[in-house]
């Protein structure tokens, strides 16, 4: 009998047991950095956020509109101003021109707190304001430049 045998064993089985954790480990980690892809449950699930909330999204905005008119009617009705409703003036804020060209008569545009411009939406391309220049021909380059805070 050979006395370096049980020492032997047991050091090859701390081998192994150390093996199979490194193992473990390298599938582990490979597993984090790729995870498994399943394109059908992939698709399922942007139909089911995209087109099933469809409805929701409609309902939604239907609600907003009716809860809007009803506090516009709220207030007016205050003062005895029913029929002034349909002059209300809304104010949206947008940085999509093509969408701001259809829905307005009047264009203000606010730079750091304050007004640089305003005027009829017609008269914004012949604007001598720069920021508004830059900022409707959508062009990076120009005064108009993007802050970068420190977290």
């Amino acid at each position: 009998m050979n006395p370096f045998k049980p020492v032997a064993i047991a050091f090859l089985s701390f081998l192994e047991a150390i093996g199979k954790l490194g193992i473990f480990a390298f599938i582990s980690v490979s597993n984090c950095v790729r995870p498994s892809f399943y394109f059908r449950l992939l698709l399922r699930q942007m139909i089911d956020t995209g087109y099933y909330s469809l409805p929701v999204v409609g309902m939604k905005t239907l609600f907003a509109g009716m809860a809007l008119g009803l506090q516009t009617y709220a207030g007016f009705s205050r003062f005895s101003a029913e029929d002034a409703i349909a002059k209300v003036v809304a104010l949206g804020l947008t940085h999509d021109m093509a969408s701001a060209r259809k829905i307005s008569d009047h264009i203000a545009m606010l730079y750091k707190g304050k007004i640089i411009w305003i005027g009829k939406t017609a008269e914004i391309n012949s604007s001598e304001e720069p920021h508004v220049d830059q900022f409707i021909h959508g062009r990076a380059e120009g005064l108009l430049q993007m802050e970068m805070r420190r977290l």
